[in-house]
């Protein structure tokens, strides 16, 4: 009798061992978190671009080759004052936080079609977060930009914004991403700033209250893969970097370019694209798109091409106005709008 019992446990200790194994492996569990988070960093230095950044001064101005569009102050206004604006943004951290738990138990990486080469069994879950306007607010840089009427974005300039570390986090970000962090998600930064940006970037990250490692190394910069001296923008082989350590389980940005890779595209195949790469079945579930009606990839799209189908020109604010043109209504005889028509005709 004695041995059917000893016989009975150990099958029942195998059974509940078994039983464990199958679980998804968390950071907790898997006691080897730094070595995983090396091997993302190793991954990415194997494609590293050496590039010397040529540090501004940071008293200059950039050159004023003309004048932002009228409608930029509306964006950027939005942006910095308006409460709707900081009702969105913490609506989707809100909503993003009745699907942590889920998205941290679901198998399967959140990641774009095309980038599921990895594995995702037994892999600890990350989350991947771009930075600018996704996680912490550079209104007053926009705004500044705005008041000097500089027509384009001047990275160095951008930089001494950065020294300044006046960047402030959304709340709602943080406090989602700390609790992703306590529930066993490691949280990486994918930024397309600059290497030479790291140390206020991480300064700032940590002032603010976000869950960045001692070291540093989940704030993973742009200087990766690229074929000249400024890195690569396409943040799909810095994804599959993290995805070949961890299994991706939510991602958040503020352009498509933070979840797919190739958005330079007119904006019908920019959709196409999205579709293809399975957004639909993402969103609002482990993709999560911050506003940001300032400045993307889908300003340049819509910059770099003409509704038309024209060649675009060098007046930038003539290809936007081709994308809007299309969709305003006939005019009518005597009304505001058939004024502002004549206007706008050539003589």
């Amino acid at each position: 009798m004695r041995h059917l019992v000893l016989l009975s446990s150990l099958v029942l200790l195998a059974a509940c061992q078994n039983g464990r194994r199958s679980e998804p492996m968390t950071a907790n569990d898997a006691g080897d978190l730094d070595a995983r988070v090396a091997a993302v960093v190793s991954c990415i230095d194997a494609q590293w671009v050496p590039v010397e950044f040529k540090t501004p001064s940071c008293s200059y101005l950039p050159p004023q080759d003309g004048f932002l569009p009228a409608n930029e102050a509306y964006a950027v206004l939005w942006m910095q004052s308006a409460y709707e604006s900081e009702a969105v943004i913490s609506s989707i951290y809100g909503a993003a936080g009745m699907q942590l738990d889920q998205a941290l138990a679901a198998p399967g990486h959140a990641l774009a079609t095309s980038e599921l080469d990895h594995p995702s069994e037994r892999k600890p879950p990350a989350i991947i977060v771009d930075i600018d306007e996704t996680i912490v607010d550079n209104d007053a840089f926009n705004a500044r930009g705005l008041a000097k009427r500089f027509i384009q974005f001047d990275e160095g300039y951008f930089d001494c914004w950065g020294a300044e570390q006046k960047a402030r986090g959304y709340p709602a970000a943080v406090r989602l991403l700390r609790d992703a962090e306590a529930k066993g998600a490691t949280v990486f930064y994918v930024t397309n700033r600059r290497e030479n940006q790291r140390t206020p970037v991480v300064e700032t990250l940590r002032r603010e209250g976000f869950p960045v490692r001692a070291d540093g190394a989940n704030v993973v910069f742009r200087n990766f893969g690229g074929t000249n001296d400024d890195g690569s923008r396409e943040k799909g082989p810095r994804r599959q970097c993290v995805a070949s350590q961890f299994r991706v389980a939510m991602m958040f940005g503020d352009n498509l370019g933070d979840f797919v890779d190739h958005v330079h595209q007119r904006p019908e195949q920019r959709r196409a694209l999205a579709t293809k790469e399975g957004a639909d079945s993402h969103w609002g579930r482990t993709w999560f798109m911050l506003p940001n009606p300032v400045y993307g990839s889908w300003l340049a799209v819509m910059q770099g091409f003409r509704a038309d189908g024209q060649t675009p020109g060098s007046d930038r604010e003539r290809n936007l106005e081709s994308w809007a043109d299309p969709q305003l209504p006939d005019a009518e005889t005597g009304t505001v709008q058939e004024s502002f028509e004549s206007e706008r005709t050539p003589q």
